[in-house]
């Protein structure tokens, strides 16, 4: 039976638990101990102590925390480092001892003790920064680590919000955050912290950041942040980054660097309203779309997989949503998605085409009959592609070709089919000369274009075509205009 916690007994008198109710027994003070029961002392000093100070000091493996107001195990019972509990207690490694905290003491204790400092802004009493003999142990909360002079002294951290702006020239206070911190004009590039800070490739200076902007509007006002909705936070501008440095809150689209749908959008109406994005329903998540990614990027984005997708002679290359991520445990939906199946009763999987070394060996004819031209009252055209050669590219698809105008409320164009595979080759996929029209403006390739798969020679269309790519689908390539 739980008897609960003992009781804090005068000397002379034992914590035994109270008689009845059986449910709700408690510890009572007793100057005997009932016969049949067997008592053993509490081990755990605040049991047998509680807020007894002079009880506690005579107890050597007790110590009273002036801060707790309790009494507690003696730190230097503690042994070991892991032991050692950072409560009260810290370990020193110069001396190899569990010994008691500044942070336990009371501030006429702190101010007796030389290793200690009591921080006024913090009303607490904190390890002296001259202890801290190691850059990387200077804390950075309250301490600085001076470069200059090697040691760590009491950092800006300890200012309130006057003496802070008083020494503008080494702290600055960070309105959002409700305290000092160090001026990022004093920080190297290695330095420049990223959380308040934020680092100018092109002046090569640390300045303060985006993220300590409080709200929307403070945050539109500077037009080096933007604020990412879903996240209720201003981050630094997207669009100046290069691809190396587009990480955090941004993506590579393939082109340029732009904000991450899962930053800009927090519900399923706002992410379904952009078209450069897509809603994993089992996720309940706004990720971007997959056609963002090439075959090596496509693993970047976890919401999306790479490989040859299909069954036999439709087997595609290309960047796909996991199927997970759509449906995950919904089966129809899942059966209902020819890219998917339910794998083993378990969860919606991506079905992966039955290729022999990653998609060589699989061939496929591409069949594709365009709608009939409503203007023109033209013929319905078949046009076939198989494996065919780079050099015969253009008269397989007789010079230019128009290839049909697809969304165009979405802003973009199929090229279908358009990507060919040739026989042998580094890089056997590839687009022959097309036009492009989006929104009755038309772009175009003048050259045939190639990739080592079939989203690399749609990317790379797209790029020559003064265009971004959007997705590829079996055979056909969409683009999207550059924003």
């Amino acid at each position: 039976m739980d008897w609960g916690e003992p009781a804090t007994c005068v000397e002379g008198y034992y914590p035994v638990p109270a008689y009845p109710p059986e449910y709700m027994c408690t510890y009572d003070c007793c100057a005997t101990v009932p016969d049949g029961y067997d008592y053993e002392e509490p081990e755990d000093c605040s049991a047998k102590h509680g807020s007894f100070q002079g009880r506690c000091d005579a107890d050597d493996a007790c110590e009273w925390v002036d801060s707790w107001d309790s009494c507690q195990t003696a730190c230097s019972l503690f042994t070991e480092d892991w032991a050692c509990d950072g409560g009260y207690c810290s370990w020193s490694y110069e001396d190899g001892v569990c010994e008691t905290s500044c942070s336990s003491l009371s501030e006429d204790a702190c101010d007796a003790e030389p290793m200690c400092e009591f921080i006024d802004s913090w009303d607490s009493c904190q390890t002296a920064c001259s202890l801290f003999t190691e850059d990387w142990a200077c804390r950075d909360d309250y301490c600085s680590w001076s470069y200059e002079d090697g040691v760590c002294e009491a950092g800006c951290g300890i200012l309130s919000e006057d003496e802070c702006d008083a020494d503008g020239s080494l702290c600055q206070w960070i309105d959002s955050w409700h305290s000092c911190q160090t001026a990022c004009s004093q920080f190297e590039e290695w330095q420049c912290r990223d959380d308040y800070c934020s680092w100018d490739y092109e002046d090569g200076v640390c300045e303060t950041g985006c993220r300590v902007l409080s709200g929307e509007d403070e945050c539109a006002a500077d037009g080096a942040c933007q604020w990412a909705s879903a996240w209720s936070e201003c981050r630094d501008v997207c669009w100046t980054k290069g691809q190396w440095e587009c990480s955090d809150h941004c993506a590579w689209n393939g082109d340029s660097c732009e904000m991450k749908c899962e930053a800009k959008h927090g519900d399923y109406d706002s992410c379904a309203s952009d078209d450069s994005c897509l809603y994993y329903q089992a996720w309940q998540h706004c990720g971007e779309i997959c056609g963002w990614d090439t075959g090596e990027t496509c693993d970047w984005n976890y919401e999306c997989t790479a490989g040859w997708y299909g069954h036999n002679a439709e087997s595609y290359y290309g960047c796909e949503p996991k199927c997970d991520a759509m449906y995950q445990y919904d089966y129809d939906a899942c059966v209902s998605d020819s890219r998917c199946h339910y794998d083993n009763g378990y969860s919606c999987e991506n079905y992966i085409a039955n290729c022999e070394n990653n998609g060589e060996g699989c061939w496929w004819d591409w069949y594709h009959e365009e709608d009939e031209d409503d203007d023109d009252g033209g013929d319905m055209t078949g046009l076939l592609l198989s494996a065919v050669g780079v050099a015969s590219a253009a008269t397989t698809l007789g010079g230019l070709a128009v290839a049909m105008v697809a969304n165009a409320a979405q802003g973009q164009c199929a090229l279908g089919p358009t990507v060919g595979h040739a026989a042998a080759g580094d890089e056997p996929f590839y687009v022959a000369p097309q036009l492009c029209t989006i929104d009755g403006e038309t772009f175009a390739s003048d050259e045939t274009v190639t990739g080592r798969t079939a989203r690399k020679a749609c990317k790379a269309y797209c790029s020559a075509a003064g265009l971004l790519v959007k997705k590829l689908e079996l055979a056909t390539c969409y683009c999207r205009k550059r924003r």
